[in-house]
Parts: C-alpha cells; sequence; structure tokens
C-alpha cells in the first residue's frame, strides 16, 4: 500500500508553486525598452545632507547636467508650475514648488511604471494613488520604493538638471 508523497515533498512542491505564481504575478513596467525605471538617479536618502530644493548647485551647467529652457517649458517660470520633459533615458517630473527652487524626479511611478503628476508640493500617480514628496521618498503607498531625485537648478534662462 502506497502512503503517497512524503510532507517534505509536499511542502517544498507547494512553496515552488507559490514561488512561481508570485514571480509571475509581479506588475510588469509599462516603460519602453532603454527608459529609466525611475530607481536610478540620486534617489531619495542617498546621503546624510537632508533634501534641500533650494540649494546651490554650482557645477549646474557643466559635463553631465541636461537644460530645460524655460522659453520652451514657461510653466516651470511660475511657482507651483512643473512640467514633464524626457532627458536622455531619464522620463522627468521637473517642478518649481518655492521661488527659485526646483526638484527633478522620475516621473515612472515604482508601483506599476505610470506617470506622475505634480499637484501641491508632491508627485502622485493617477492609476493606483502612490504619493512621493519632492525628494522621491514615498509619502503614500501602494509601493514602498523611492523614485529616483535629480539634483536641479536655475542658471539664467535655463533649469540644469543633473542626469548623469
Amino acid at each position: 500500500m502506497s502512503r503517497g508523497p512524503s510532507r517534505r515533498v509536499v511542502l517544498r512542491d507547494g512553496a515552488l508553486v507559490v514561488l512561481g505564481v508570485a514571480g509571475a504575478c509581479q506588475p510588469q513596467s509599462l516603460k519602453p525598452p532603454g527608459w529609466d525605471t525611475g530607481t536610478g538617479g540620486s534617489g531619495a536618502g542617498s546621503d546624510d545632507a537632508p533634501f534641500d530644493p533650494c540649494a546651490e548647485h554650482p557645477d549646474a551647467g557643466s559635463a553631465g547636467w541636461s537644460a530645460v529652457s524655460l522659453s520652451s517649458f514657461s510653466a516651470l517660470a511660475v511657482v507651483g508650475g512643473a512640467v514633464s520633459v524626457d532627458l536622455g533615458r531619464h522620463r522627468l517630473a521637473v517642478a518649481q514648488p518655492a521661488e527659485g527652487c526646483f526638484v527633478a524626479v522620475s516621473r515612472v511611478c515604482t508601483h506599476n511604471g505610470c506617470e506622475t503628476a505634480y499637484d501641491a508640493g508632491r508627485f502622485v500617480c493617477p492609476c493606483h494613488g502612490a504619493v512621493f514628496d519632492l525628494d522621491g521618498s514615498v509619502l503614500a503607498g501602494p509601493t514602498n520604493v523611492a523614485v529616483a531625485s535629480f539634483p536641479a537648478a536655475r542658471v539664467g534662462d535655463v533649469v540644469w538638471v543633473k542626469t548623469e
């Protein structure tokens, strides 16, 4: 008389099935191949200094910085204004939350790849309600992964974003 599979075999095979289903259920990114997923920039909390959107960046405009012209993106010239720009492989939202202070974050939500929008000092994902602070850190889920943040500074009529 056969007793069937051992408890060890049932637990092992069950765990493999659960892992396989969990892996298959991971959200697929909606980004085109080669685009930044939002986890690449300096990111929230990447160093010990507190985030300051008004921080000076004396190297703005030098190698590794990308230009966002205020004449082409006039909404950015106004406090509370924001624009969506593609700089190299980075899909960014650039905003001016306070006079002379600029922020740039990946506009690709880390939950499911939807595009976030700037709204009253934060970046909101319309798909599932994730909310990100000015430094890219998560204010509300469903994700717990910050979007990448990038240093930004205005020099003349250009907002420079450090993309490399």
